[in-house]
């Protein structure tokens, strides 16, 4: 089996290094960032609303091997702001 490039990238953290600040390599497509809330990095797959706007830290080649490094899969909406410019939680 002969490996990739980005394959042989890989470190680790898991993953591979993104080809540019704003995308990652073709077999690597989803996104993660760390989060500034929490140890766990943020990815984002390929079509979420999102994904385009990420600048990438790592990349992965698929969402279950982003979580089994330990990312969590990211948000596609904030909650709505208040008056204040808070956030308020959403209502279930």
């Amino acid at each position: 089996m002969v490996a990739t490039a980005s394959a042989a990238a890989a470190d680790s953290t898991g993953g591979v290094p993104p080809a540019t600040t704003s995308s990652c390599p073709s077999d690597h497509p989803i996104k993660v960032y760390a989060s500034r809330h929490s140890e766990a990095g943020v990815y984002y797959a390929p079509g979420s609303a999102s994904y385009a706007r990420v600048k990438p830290e790592r990349c992965f080649a698929s969402e279950a091997e982003a979580r089994q490094a330990g990312h969590r899969a990211g948000r596609e909406e904030q909650p709505p702001a208040s008056d204040d410019g808070r956030f308020r939680r959403r209502q279930p």
